[in-house]
């Protein structure tokens, strides 16, 4: 369902297959992971969002793809979707996502970079999300804002 045409049966086969991971005992997920990067840059808000909760879900339950699944959530910055706020929105998902799993990356200053840049975010709710995350890891690791 993930290549359907119908994106109804795209988007819920998408976050189908995040959930099931908790249960894949054969790593099928592999034969996955190059599709769902794939949709990450297919320009659509609402396939981009269900992959990225997808990929939260992913590491959630196989934390060995933590950092691959992070470096490409960082790239979505780059990918053009319809609009500019649906980029912007595709971003505060991002934001969403590694704020779930922010413990479980190993070295969290890959992300550092990323949220400041998007405390100037033309969307006020990214801008604010990517604020309060990082208060949250400065908090939780004593950084200093530079």
């Amino acid at each position: 369902m993930i290549n359907h045409n119908n994106n109804i049966l795209k988007w819920n086969g998408i976050r189908i297959v995040g959930h099931l991971v908790k249960v894949d005992k054969e790593d099928k997920i592999d034969k996955l992971l190059g599709t769902f990067y794939d949709l990450l840059n297919c320009g659509k808000l609402i396939t981009a969002g269900n992959t990225i909760a997808a990929l939260a879900d992913i590491v959630l339950a196989k934390p060995q793809y933590t950092e691959k699944i992070t470096e490409e959530l960082l790239k979505v910055e780059n990918y053009d979707y319809d609009t500019i706020e649906c980029r912007n929105i595709v971003i505060g998902h991002v934001i969403n996502a590694l704020n779930l799993y922010f413990c479980q990356i190993s070295d969290i200053y890959i992300i550092i970079p990323f949220l400041y840049r998007q405390t100037n975010n033309s969307r006020n709710a990214t801008s604010k999300k990517a604020q309060k995350f990082l208060k949250k890891i400065n908090a939780k690791f004593n950084m200093k804002n530079k």
